[in-house]
């Protein structure tokens, strides 16, 4: 449904919040709701020892290696990025990672 909109505008990152809908986000931008995705830890969470086991973190997949789909838990969630500082961090992994799949692909 939404993937003709891709196809036509092209976004850079289409950033879905709610992992309980991940296949259906997946389905909607990409075609297919079984695109593997990669799993994104942010680098606090890394370093704190007590984090909950399943950690501050985002899954993101490419589209046609040039558009980034990026799932997370609602923002509003304890898993979620729910301070300034954890959606400043957010935004930073995520840009390393699409500057790192543009690089990639002008290789």
């Amino acid at each position: 449904m939404y993937k003709a909109l891709v196809d036509k505008h092209q976004p850079k990152v289409i950033i879905c919040t709610g992992k309980t809908f991940e296949g259906d986000f997946l389905q909607a931008f990409t075609g297919n709701s079984d695109t593997p995705m990669i799993k994104v830890p942010l680098k606090a969470d890394l370093e704190r020892p007590s984090s909950p086991k399943k950690g501050k973190h985002f899954n993101c997949c490419a589209i046609n290696e040039r558009i980034l789909v990026i799932t997370t838990y609602f923002l509003g969630t304890r898993y979620g990025f729910n301070t300034d500082v954890s959606l400043v961090e957010l935004a930073e992994e995520i840009n390393k990672v699409r500057d790192n799949l543009v690089t990639n692909d002008q290789s």
